[in-house]
């Protein structure tokens, strides 16, 4: 969709003048299908969030924010269809609608971020394992680099707004906004099994425990398995 928006505004309509304001048509798909992305990507973050708090009023209410987000893009994406893209009214009749929908997009991709990371540091607190101490670290790490990456991008967004808004710089800014979080989603789902896998200290301690178990059976020494914990707790 881009690139077809990319080939009929700068080679089969230029010099058009009024080619801002009658865009193609994939150009306005592009608008309609980057909000729908982002409020389903911050679905299943809130869903991984109720299922870790059980707090349901608060996850409720952030799903309930998403979506009427979501309406108000929709009641942006319909201003723009009737009043085109570059005649001007759209800027100085509904700026406030974009600025604070993007707002509300940054402030809740960031508490999202350190509500997670919040909720797994309490179960890494209470863990007693070293591997399971250390899969939860990555995931705290995981966790604020995917989220506040998309905060990142709401608040680039809202930045290019506010101070170019006349350039339309920021519909550019605004079509990869919903690649933003569909990589972030990707990243999260692919990253499942590299994070199931422990690191090299675990790795090399579960082999120094195979190594002395091997030995200990070969020498036909018989230890008593506390005694064993014990040892390698030691």
């Amino acid at each position: 969709m881009a690139s077809h928006v990319s080939y009929t505004l700068s080679i089969a309509r230029w010099g058009d003048a009024f080619a801002l304001l009658e865009p193609p048509i994939s150009l306005a798909v592009c608008f309609c299908l980057a909000p729908t992305i982002m409020p389903l990507v911050e679905s299943f973050y809130l869903l991984r969030v109720l299922k870790l708090s059980g707090k349901k009023v608060a996850v409720y209410f952030g799903l309930l924010l998403v979506w009427l987000r979501y309406s108000g893009w929709m009641i942006f994406f319909v201003q723009y269809m009737k009043l085109g893209l570059a005649s001007g009214a759209l800027v100085s009749e509904w700026s406030w609608l974009p600025i604070s929908l993007l707002s509300i997009g940054t402030a809740v991709n960031a508490l999202i971020s350190i509500f997670m990371a919040h909720l797994l540091s309490k179960h890494r607190d209470e863990s007693v394992f070293a591997r399971t101490t250390d899969l939860i670290n990555r995931l705290i790490f995981w966790t604020l680099q995917t989220g506040f990456l998309t905060s990142v991008a709401y608040l680039v967004a809202l930045i290019i707004y506010i101070t170019m808004r006349h350039d339309l710089v920021w519909t550019g800014v605004f079509a990869c906004i919903g690649k933003v979080f569909s990589n972030c989603l990707f990243a999260t789902l692919n990253a499942r099994t590299r994070l199931h896998q422990p690191n090299q200290s675990c790795r090399s301690f579960q082999e120094s425990t195979v190594q002395l178990n091997t030995s200990i059976v070969t020498q036909g020494v018989s230890l008593n398995p506390r005694a064993e914990v014990r040892c390698l707790l030691d």
